[in-house]
Formats: C-alpha cells, sequence, structure tokens
C-alpha cells in the first residue's frame, strides 16, 4: 500500500464505521446513508467480498436508514448469487462437485448481466433511486465470481463522466462470522418451513421484516426464507474462497508487495474488537494483504478513490440482525 493510497483507505469496522483510532462512531448504516443524503450524485453502491462478509446486511443496514431518513429515496438491489442462479436455468450447472461446467462464454454472459442490471437509471425529478450491488468480486479463479463485473462497472463510471456516483466497500471477511453465517444457513435449511422464522429470532437473534411477514403464515415466510439461503455460500464455498484469496495474499507477501498492512492488527484494540486467535489473525492478515489490492485497483480504475471503503466486521455476541422480504 503506497502512501497516496494511505490518504484515503482507512480500516473500518461494521456495523460501526470509524477509524481504528477515532473513538467516535455511527451506526454502519446511519454512516453511509449519510454520505448519500450529504450528496445527490452518489447512486449506486457496490459491495465485494467473499461470501459470509456481510454484504447483505450492509445494504440492508443503509435501506433501513435511508427509508428512516427520507421517503423520497427508493433502493433497488442485484446480487452475484441471484445472477449465477438466472444462468443456470439457462445454461445448466456451473460446475457438478469439483468439475467446472462452464467455459469462458458463460462466465462472460453472467458477468454481462450483472454489469447490465447494475447500471445506473437516468436520473428522475419524482424520487431518487439508489441500487445496491453485490459482488464476490475476488480470488484467482476459472469461474472469475464477478471480478470482470467489478472492474467493469468501474471503468464506466470513469468513461462516463460519472465520478463520485458509486460508493464501492471492499469486505474482509470475519471468520468467526463467516462460521457463524455458515452454521445458520446448513441448521435453517434442515428445519420445517415452520420453524424457522422462530429458529432464526430465538437462536441467531435475526428478526425478519417487510410485508411478506406480516401478510403471510410462518410456513410461507419459512419457505421464502430457505429459498434465499439457497443462493448462499455453503461451508465447503466459503472455505474454497478464503483459500483462494489467502493464496493470492501469500503471493502477494513473496512479491514484496504491499507490506504494512498488518498494522491493522498489530493494535489491542483491533485484538479486542477481532477477538481471534493467533492462527486466524495471521489468515486475516493474509486475506487483508489481497483485498487490499483490490480496493487500490478499483480506487484507480474508478478515478473515484474517496468513494473507496475497506472494511471488516467485528464478530459480537451482543445485538440483532434483520432480514427484509417483501
Amino acid at each position: 500500500m503506497n502512501q497516496e493510497s494511505e490518504q484515503y483507505r482507512y480500516m473500518a469496522v461494521l456495523p460501526w464505521v470509524r477509524n481504528v483510532k477515532d473513538k467516535q462512531a455511527k451506526p454502519f448504516g446511519l454512516e453511509f446513508a449519510d454520505l448519500f443524503l450529504d450528496d445527490p450524485r452518489k447512486r449506486r453502491l457496490v459491495v465485494a467480498g467473499p461470501a459470509g462478509s456481510s454484504k447483505t446486511s450492509l445494504f440492508e443496514d443503509l435501506t433501513y436508514y435511508l427509508h428512516v431518513s427520507n421517503g423520497l429515496i427508493m433502493t433497488s438491489s442485484v446480487t452475484y448469487e441471484e445472477v449465477i442462479a438466472e444462468c443456470e436455468n439457462e445454461f445448466g450447472l456451473s460446475e457438478i462437485g469439483t468439475k467446472q461446467k462452464w467455459g469462458k462464454k458463460i462466465w462472460q454472459e453472467l458477468n454481462n448481466k450483472l454489469i447490465q442490471k447494475a447500471r445506473l437509471e437516468p436520473v428522475s425529478e419524482d424520487a431518487r433511486k439508489i441500487i445496491g450491488v453485490e459482488l464476490v468480486g475476488v480470488g484467482k479463479t476459472k469461474r472469475d465470481r464477478g471480478v470482470t463485473a467489478l472492474r467493469k462497472i468501474a471503468e464506466e463510471e470513469k468513461e462516463e463522466g460519472k465520478q463520485g456516483s458509486t460508493i464501492y466497500g471492499i469486505l474482509i471477511p470475519h471468520l468467526r462470522t463467516q462460521r457463524w453465517a455458515a452454521h445458520l444457513r446448513a441448521d435453517i435449511l434442515n428445519l420445517p418451513d415452520s420453524e424457522v422464522k422462530r429458529a432464526l429470532e430465538l437462536d441467531y437473534r435475526t428478526f425478519v421484516l417487510g410485508r411478506m411477514v406480516t401478510e403471510q403464515p410462518n410456513d410461507v415466510v419459512g419457505r421464502k426464507i430457505k429459498e434465499r439461503i439457497e443462493r448462499s455460500a455453503t461451508a465447503h464455498q466459503i472455505a474454497k474462497i478464503n483459500r483462494e484469496i489467502i493464496s493470492s495474499g501469500r503471493h502477494l507477501i513473496k512479491e514484496g508487495g504491499i507490506n504494512n498492512t498488518a498494522e491493522f492488527f498489530s493494535s489491542p484494540e483491533w485484538n479486542r474488537l477481532l477477538s481471534l486467535g493467533h492462527r486466524d489473525m495471521c489468515l486475516m492478515e493474509e486475506i487483508t494483504l489481497n483485498l487490499s489490492r483490490v480496493a487500490d485497483d478499483i480506487a484507480n480504475i474508478s478515478g473515484s478513490p474517496d468513494n473507496v471503503y475497506l472494511l471488516v466486521s467485528p464478530f459480537t455476541d451482543k445485538g440483532y440482525f434483520y432480514w427484509t422480504l417483501d
């Protein structure tokens, strides 16, 4: 990480966005909602990170604060998981077991769909619309994982003279949060539909909100939640993506690339916030090495370095999570 990039990059914590040296903080959604509310040019949030790194929670939190703050702002979203499901319906499964089934042409089609769905709509006088885009966007793999879409979105922002229209959040996964998410997904999928909502609330401190919850019986709500979870990565898939990222990070170390990222994890505050053992802290550092490079690349490609944030979520045993079903 060079001196120039340090001027705009800071480590942040979700759901409390802060410089680790700064004692002041706002709830994550409120912090980023303020960025959109203060600048009408900002109309898109692109979040990229491994499975289980709080991408969906990030956007839902932002959506909540935008709706509370200003009824004239609407939000919509597109996710990598939804688009890959569309492509699998059209082209068949992307992989069976460990065998890759798609070729380069189909992966490019997936990226084209992501890019198209992520495009900013014309400005409306009636209501301002903010689009959220969730991508994996990391890792070295034949699967691409939306890396091409992430770069193309940043390129188009600059080429079309729309610099400053997009906020980018590159999410570093918290390993304990990932394990918690994987356990939740496996547990919920094994429950009867009628018990899903109650189990989320009692066992996982997760409350489901929205019109469907108030209008439909618990078994219908539970089935819809399961459909959502089925699109999420399993523990095996999470581990596979992490290995790809760690491998890239180790390669950067050998190259003598980014070398001061360890400062993010060396302070007592970070050790307290992340609550990880020594081995996991080392893995987090290696993951961060590669994702720091992703953040730097997007800052350079988009021409909007002030709008690029490198984020990590602390694991917490307190507080609640919210999902929305409409």
